[in-house]
């Protein structure tokens, strides 16, 4: 069993707000390097500095895609489907030991990441994230659920996925930006060897001039 680093870092500030704790994100410039300043979640960033989110997604052994429900209360997707784990990294944290601490929160899943490294970064108004996949098998029986987050969790296949998506019960992510996902993981993973790079995913990576 892969195991949390223990001396991963959270760092939290006390701000002026009635005693409340104000969660505290570093700002990176474009290419992800740290501009050494810091930002509460709720605010806004300022031109040429972003924060930084991450996504962890779990692929089995039949290249199914863990999948979690979010609960009816949250402020945004509520009751939707979503990938396995995600969050914002903390001030003092890295990406790898964010998203630990998410499947350690989320799931209950103990998973050192320190090497490794996220299949792409993405960018979004004024933030990154991280995109990790990785290859994980379980009992979902044995996974310990944070039920103030999630209602149920599921494997789910791609086609499953991209189905739940035309019906309005996924949170609304790009289709060719999770297809390129899979067939970047694909390309090097022993689950399905005889992959290609799809159509979907050419047409979306030729936006970009790649």
């Amino acid at each position: 069993m892969l195991q949390l680093d223990p001396s991963a870092s959270i760092v939290l500030e006390i701000l002026d707000t009635g005693g409340k704790t104000v969660e505290k994100m570093d700002l990176y410039d474009g290419n992800k390097r740290p501009l050494g300043e810091t930002i509460g979640r709720q605010e806004k960033t300022g031109p040429g500095t972003y924060t930084l989110m991450v996504h962890g997604l779990l692929i089995n052994d039949s290249g199914q895609v863990l999948s979690q429900k979010r609960v009816e209360t949250k402020t945004n997707w509520p009751s939707l489907w979503d990938l396995s784990c995600s969050g914002a990294v903390k001030t003092g944290e890295t990406s790898q030991e964010a998203l630990s601490r998410e499947f350690k929160e989320e799931l209950g899943l103990d998973l050192d990441l320190k090497t490794t490294a996220p299949i792409l970064t993405a960018s979004y108004q004024q933030g990154l994230s991280d995109y990790y996949l990785l290859p994980y098998s379980i009992d979902l029986a044995g996974l310990q659920i944070a039920k103030d987050e999630i209602q149920n969790v599921q494997w789910l296949d791609l086609a499953d996925l991209f189905a739940y998506l035309d019906q309005g019960r996924f949170v609304p992510y790009q289709k060719s930006f999770l297809q390129a996902l899979f067939d970047i993981y694909q390309a090097g993973s022993e689950i399905l060897p005889d992959w290609q790079l799809s159509q979907e995913t050419i047409l979306f990576f030729e936006q970009f001039k790649l």
